[in-house]
């Protein structure tokens, strides 16, 4: 799913300027176009353009997430037509009345992140949110926007419709949620009459055509799941020798991963010593994966304290305990590690690897705080009927 880190910003009255002007200084992010003919640009962020507005949009469906137009939703519609492609790869497209009254996500709502972004600019402009996606109108959770919030990835794919229409249609569901972080727990949302909630699969009951989804980032691979959520939960802090291949290094890591039943869609960042910065199959095996790699200097790494596993050879040479345990900490911002440093070899190459674990400090796992084991059911919603009198 996409975020909305890169915005435009579209309007062609002088209302509509001004309403683009006042939600990209409360957003602090985003490129504000509007026609020449309104004088001299006022902040660097903003852009005269000539019109029509036609020949620009092929370029900005390429560089932006969320596109806002000011416009009416049937001007917005004949727009953007002639460049849909599919809901994977079309960026979210908002259409918003010069008053800055309605907020109506046009395009992508849910995998284009319309529908969320669509929220929080109402929330800036004091609008109402028009959403008419399914599981939005009934107020049922939508597992997308909990997705986004975990920086998660989902799997398989292909089950995410499915998933859908399970809550969508009232069907029997269970959401086992072992992993969260602060305000993203399954028992904030409301959720269809047979939904039911948990944070374990322990005692899980056995209804008749349920459909399971699973919320952690341990393997679980024994575990009837139909669709998992793999929350960007995971640092791997990694020491390896001098020369090692990527390809050795991704087989290490699956091994280790695979033996410590932790999910590999849920890594998010690589830790290690500076002096690794010229380690080019490191290098290239972060980039193949877009993991973040974060680097240390030994004095960084000496000062993380005691660690479980303390490397005398390791302590003579660089002048600190370790690499592996020390970084995985550091990056993760968190003193405890899931998994201390073990030693790996692969078939690939004659090198070996150190690779430790921890999680984000802020993810934690489902414990009493966050009534772990309960079982829950929630009641569903009634939806809620917008019309200007109500504002």
């Amino acid at each position: 799913m996409k975020v909305f880190r890169r915005v435009a910003l579209v309007a062609l009255t002088e209302k509509g300027i001004e309403k683009a002007r006042q939600l990209r200084g409360r957003l602090r992010k985003g490129d504000l176009y509007r026609p020449e003919p309104f004088g001299p640009c006022q902040h660097a962020w903003e852009k005269a353009i000539g019109l029509p507005l036609s020949q620009h949009l092929p370029e900005w469906f390429q560089t932006y997430d969320q596109i806002v137009f000011f416009l009416a939703v049937g001007a917005v519609v004949r727009l953007i037509a002639p460049l849909l492609e599919s809901k994977k790869h079309d960026p979210g497209v908002l259409a918003i009345d010069e008053q800055a009254h309605f907020v109506v996500p046009v395009l992508s709502g849910h995998e284009g992140g319309a529908n969320t972004f669509a929220r929080v600019v109402a929330g800036t402009l004091g609008a109402t949110a028009v959403v008419t996606t399914a599981t939005d109108a009934t107020e049922t959770a939508v597992l997308d926007e909990i997705a986004e919030d975990l920086d998660g990835i989902v799997e398989p794919s292909e089950s995410w419709k499915q998933a859908a229409m399970a809550l969508v249609q009232n069907h029997n569901a269970i959401i086992v949620q072992e992993i969260g972080r602060r305000g993203v727990w399954v028992e904030e949302h409301t959720w269809p009459s047979n939904t039911i909630c948990l944070h374990s699969f322990d005692n899980m009951p056995d209804r008749s055509n349920q459909f399971v989804i699973g919320i952690s980032d341990h393997l679980h691979g024994d575990k009837p799941v139909d669709l998992w959520i793999r929350p960007g939960s995971l640092v791997v802090g990694v020491g390896c020798e001098r020369g090692i291949s990527s390809e050795a290094l991704d087989d290490g890591l699956t091994r280790f991963l695979s033996e410590s039943g932790f999910c590999r869609r849920s890594v998010r960042r690589l830790a290690t010593v500076d002096v690794k910065q010229d380690e080019q199959g490191l290098i290239a095996f972060a980039a193949s994966n877009h993991w973040q790699l974060d680097f240390y200097t030994p004095t960084e790494l000496s000062q993380v304290g005691e660690v479980p596993n303390p490397s005398l050879v390791v302590e003579k040479l660089m002048g600190c305990a370790g690499v592996a345990e020390p970084a995985a900490l550091l990056a993760a911002g968190t003193s405890q590690l899931l998994v201390p440093k073990r030693v790996v070899a692969s078939p690939l190459a004659k090198q070996r690897m150190t690779f430790a674990l921890a999680r984000l400090a802020d993810f934690q796992e489902a414990g009493p705080a966050t009534g772990a084991s309960c079982l829950r059911r929630r009641r569903a919603g009634r939806p809620r009927i917008f019309d200007r009198q109500s504002r």
